[in-house]
């Protein structure tokens, strides 16, 4: 809830505070907001939650058995509840500008609807496929995860963000659309990112080499040592056999 609830106000309060023309900033600008606070929110709340912020990947990750199904109804629940909260505060804090409509995610013309759900379930595949490679692999590098994640928010926002909004997340488009009573379209926003999501964990499921399995040892007083150089692994006698060993030769044994 609270990462979700960052997530939409960071991004809404960039838009509302350069509503007008004159302050109109760059799509280039918004996309490093909206990447930079997702990639930031990964490593603050990853190891508490995982920083589930996305009721889509959310589902399409139970989907695929990467996150135990009755913790699914929970997740959207606070990712819901922190995107309302975020758009209340939005409106609260910017109630001279009379409504927060410039947060609010709408196709813009001349996109159509079918267009404009082609483009979030494309930008969402992209995203949830980036996700799942180097968040749920082992084979991964940890270290880079939420700089991969939040780079490709920044290029799916600088491609699509004045086409759809480059939203690719129900909850950053369903609370500031209820706070604003602005429900046009909002179905693009569910139907697109809920596909997209699913349908990369399928993809990378399908794609995941299984985790390799390690050779247990043959014998209780021995330990398997593994060489890149050699396919076969080498047997060598552990501390206690050495020792015992060493000491039979002592006594002439």
């Amino acid at each position: 809830m609270l990462g979700t609830g960052i997530f939409v106000f960071v991004g809404g309060a960039n838009a509302l505070a350069h509503r007008y023309p004159s302050d109109a900033v760059p799509i280039e600008s918004t996309a490093l907001v909206w990447g930079l606070s997702f990639m930031v929110l990964k490593y603050s709340l990853a190891h508490i939650s995982g920083a589930f912020m996305n009721p889509a990947s959310t589902i399409a990750f139970a989907i695929v058995k990467k996150v135990p199904w009755r913790n699914v109804p929970i997740f959207i629940l606070c990712q819901l509840i922190g995107s309302t909260l975020a758009a209340l505060t939005l409106r609260l804090l910017f109630h001279s500008q009379g409504d927060i409509r410039p947060a609010v995610t709408q196709v813009i013309p001349p996109t159509t609807l079918p267009q404009a759900v082609a483009w979030e379930f494309l930008i969402t595949f992209i995203l949830t496929l980036t996700s799942a490679s180097v968040a749920t692999d082992s084979r991964a590098h940890k270290m880079l995860f939420g700089i991969a994640i939040g780079a490709v928010v920044i290029f799916n926002v600088i491609i699509a963000g004045d086409i759809t909004g480059g939203a690719m997340n129900p909850a950053r488009s369903i609370g500031p659309a209820v706070v604003a009573g602005e429900y046009k379209d909002l179905w693009v926003y569910i139907v697109g990112p809920g596909l997209g999501a699913t349908s990369a964990t399928l993809t990378y499921d399908f794609l995941r080499l299984p985790e390799p399995e390690q050779e247990k040892p043959s014998t209780k007083n021995a330990k398997i040592i593994f060489n890149e150089l050699y396919t076969e692994p080498q047997v060598q006698p552990s501390f206690e056999a050495k020792s015992i060993e060493k000491f039979r030769k002592v006594l002439h044994v």
